[in-house]
């Protein structure tokens, strides 16, 4: 079997240039909701033997949690947000914990979450700020106020958009369009994903949304003019 080598290639090899090169190692980090951590069992396994198995009370996640509540007395030690964690400790996957790191050099990476997701797609967002969490409820307390929902906390430390393009968008094109042309506008934004917080988009719009309602409802009832 032969192989076409380039000229580059070639000298690079006369002179013994390096070809191959690895740096800084990247640690994957797999994040979940609270109790939706993955869990390892058998076919033939009892369900009460497999949620009581010690590796499956777990994960990379809570390990993290669990880690930053032993160095909780620590203030130095607890201001290292998840991605930034690897590039001091080292997870352990046999034993399921972090231990300190003594040597290398590694970056985190946390697993890609998309918006369907939900709770999880904001949970990500929050850990890329939040430092030195020892719970799920550190991670939704901003400002000493503890948020119901972690898509609540991003709004509260501002790192979602507030949907005023979208609802200026809609408010401009009623002007020329219709009450059905204005929902099916408003459908296809939902179905896209594009709005961080329909129900505000609503609360704006539902106006304009619905301002040909009385027309459909007098043809309906077979009563123009009147309702």
């Amino acid at each position: 079997m032969f192989r076409y080598i380039s000229p580059c290639e070639a000298a690079w090899r006369i002179f013994g240039f390096d070809l191959h090169h690895s740096s800084t190692s990247v640690q994957r980090l797999s994040i979940h909701l609270p109790g939706e951590q993955n869990i390892i069992y058998d076919d033939d396994e009892d369900v009460e033997d497999v949620l009581n198995k010690e590796e499956n009370q777990t994960s990379q996640f809570l390990a993290f949690l669990k880690t930053n509540k032993k160095i909780a007395e620590d203030p130095e030690a607890r201001k290292f947000t998840y991605i930034e964690f690897p590039s001091h400790f080292v997870w352990k996957k046999k034993q399921m914990e972090w231990t300190l790191r003594q040597r290398s050099v590694s970056v985190g990476r946390v697993y890609h979450v998309t918006p369907s997701a939900g709770q999880r797609f904001y949970l990500r967002i929050l850990l890329n700020k939040v430092k030195g969490p020892t719970c799920y409820e550190d991670i939704k307390t901003v400002g000493g106020i503890l948020y119901p929902t972690f898509k609540d906390a991003c709004y509260a430390l501002s790192l979602l958009e507030d949907d005023q393009e979208y609802i200026d968008t809609i408010i401009e094109a009623s002007q020329w369009g219709s009450g059905r042309y204005m929902r099916r506008l408003f459908a296809q934004l939902l179905t896209s994903e594009s709005l961080s917080t329909p129900y505000h988009v609503w609360l704006n719009t539902w106006n304009q949304l619905s301002d040909d309602v009385l027309s459909m409802q007098r043809k309906i009832l077979q009563r123009p003019g009147t309702l």
